[in-house]
């Protein structure tokens, strides 16, 4: 590690000093971080390459050396991770990069290097990677050609040679960038990233190499520039896509190269290898044991190793059975989780209860019920409601009810209150009262004769209306609505000047008061009659 990493690391372990005991030293953080960083890369190997799960071992470590440095922790979670996609996932291109890369200059295809002739000229393989990367470049035609090697023959290097082949095809000198000091894959990476953060506004790269060799320098830029990336303080330049020249006879390598060649970029020598895997001794199960009709389980697996009485969280892993969440009763759970051909197994007692009954519907009913005016509805509707609300009521004291029984009776009861039907209304022959009195009032003498007819005839309907117990309110209405016209018809007469008011006695008799009449609840009452 540089001495940049150290002091990250230094400054890690001042933050945790309270939580670990005291400050570890710079020294003392990196002897830490060294030894756990080869285990976890000796591990992944171990597992990959005797088929073995090694989750437990690889998250053990990384619990150390989270105490130790959560930067390096941070850090190594994403390698392995990224690792694992690699080597199960990530998808190869043949002969040209592929589709959805960047199309400006923010993106470089790295080409990595490989050994030359003894007289200094290209290998086969090597001009195959040139011409992978020929394609991809044209494709890309903003994009930036990062060749690499740096060992020489016959005075010539990897990254030179393969400099002016691009050349000799017509690439533009000002997009081809040289790399040409490392002797192996691993400081391909390191002098590569050296250039792209300090020298280009490189946001992300493809690999191109030979298809076998993909996934490990894939694996190894990834990791070198996370580590450059920190080291800088940067942002990481992120690895988007590869292209491979095929190679019929060469398809792959070996997890121990990757495992070696990555340490190498980790600074840490050579991996540990052949380390003892955890074995699995038991599992224990811990987490709610009362629940209710239709809720969840919500439990925890703990399995329990044979190496530093380490103990994990399994539970995501774990087969658990025996549990019904619509079943009230006591339940026993049953629960099994196998590692490595291991298989340790656990039972856990439930207790399911039916939920408690939920009666604050009906009691809103209930209240709604209660506040309804019996004489605004016909007494069948009534009789109906008053029955469903007295269910309603008895449903909500009985303590014993079901959610079922009390949902019954709040639907029953919700049912008969919509039911309910409205009595009909009397007619309101309020205005039609008042309009005949004030017509009553009129001295017909004094308007011209012109309109007087009509106005009598329309007095006369109203009255006949008014005294009509069945009349109906369209009918009421449109009286009231004919009186209105033809009063508004009468025209005094050329020597009055407004409407007189009425006469009294007997000259009022003669005048033609007769048919004024005093409106009562009960009728018409004839005040006066006619002399002869």
């Amino acid at each position: 590690m540089t001495k940049k990493i150290v002091s990250i690391l230094l400054s890690v372990a001042l933050a945790l000093s309270i939580f670990i005991g005291g400050a570890i030293p710079a020294s003392a953080a990196d002897d830490q971080v060294k030894p756990l960083v080869k285990d976890l890369i000796g591990y992944y190997r171990d597992g990959v390459s005797k088929e073995m799960d090694v989750t437990t071992d690889l998250q053990r470590t990384l619990e150390k050396l989270k105490a130790v440095s959560p930067d390096d922790y941070t850090q190594w979670v994403s390698i392995l991770k990224y690792w694992d996609w690699v080597e199960n996932e990530m998808p190869l291109s043949i002969g040209v990069a592929p589709d959805g890369l960047p199309t400006d200059n923010t993106h470089a295809f790295i080409v990595l290097g490989f050994a030359l002739n003894t007289d200094g000229t290209m290998k086969p393989e090597l001009v195959g990677r040139l011409e992978t990367a020929l394609a991809s470049a044209q494709k890309y035609p903003n994009s930036y050609i990062l060749v690499t090697g740096g060992v020489k023959k016959n005075g010539w290097t990897e990254g030179d040679r393969m400099h002016d082949w691009l050349i000799e095809q017509g690439l533009p000198e000002s997009r081809i960038i040289v790399e040409n000091q490392s002797s192996n894959t691993a400081q391909n990476a390191s002098n590569s990233f050296e250039i792209l953060y300090n020298q280009y506004d490189i946001k992300s790269v493809s690999i191109i190499s030979s298809e076998y060799h993909l996934r490990r320098g894939t694996i190894l830029y990834y990791a070198e520039s996370l580590i450059k990336a920190r080291e800088l303080g940067k942002e990481p330049i992120q690895i988007n896509g590869n292209a491979g020249w095929l190679r019929e006879n060469l398809r792959s390598e070996s997890i121990t190269q990757k495992a070696s060649s990555l340490a190498q970029i980790a600074g840490v020598g050579s991996p540990t290898y052949g380390l003892k895997i955890s074995e699995l001794q038991s599992i224990a199960v811990a987490g709610q044991s009362d629940y209710t009709v239709g809720e969840d389980l919500d439990l925890t697996v703990t399995a329990a190793y044979n190496i530093e009485d380490y103990t994990r969280d399994v539970t995501d892993s774990a087969v658990i059975t025996g549990y019904d969440p619509a079943q009230a009763g006591t339940q026993t759970v049953e629960v099994a989780y196998t590692e490595n051909g291991i298989t340790k197994n656990a039972t856990f007692e439930v207790e399911v209860q039916e939920p408690p009954v939920d009666k604050s519907a009906l009691e809103k009913l209930i209240t709604k019920a209660m506040g309804v005016d019996q004489k605004l509805y016909t007494a069948e509707s009534w009789a109906n409601m008053l029955e469903k609300r007295a269910d309603a009521i008895d449903t909500f004291a009985d303590e014993s009810a079901t959610q079922d029984e009390v949902n019954a009776a709040a639907d029953a009861l919700e049912k008969a209150l919509d039911a309910l039907v409205t009595k009909p209304q009397a007619p309101d022959k309020t205005n039609l009262r008042a309009l005949i009195n004030e017509c009553a009032k009129l001295n017909l003498r004094d308007y011209k004769t012109d309109g007087v007819k009509a106005f009598k005839q329309a007095l006369a309907n109203a009255k006949t209306v008014y005294r009509d117990a069945d009349a109906t309110q369209e009918a009421i209405q449109k009286a009231i609505d004919e009186l209105q016209a033809a009063k508004g018809k009468l025209v005094l007469k050329d020597n009055q000047s407004g409407t007189k008011p009425p006469a009294t006695g007997d000259a009022a008799n003669v005048a033609g008061l007769s048919g004024l009449l005093l409106l009562s609840a009960a009728g018409l009452v004839v005040l006066g009659k006619k002399r002869r």
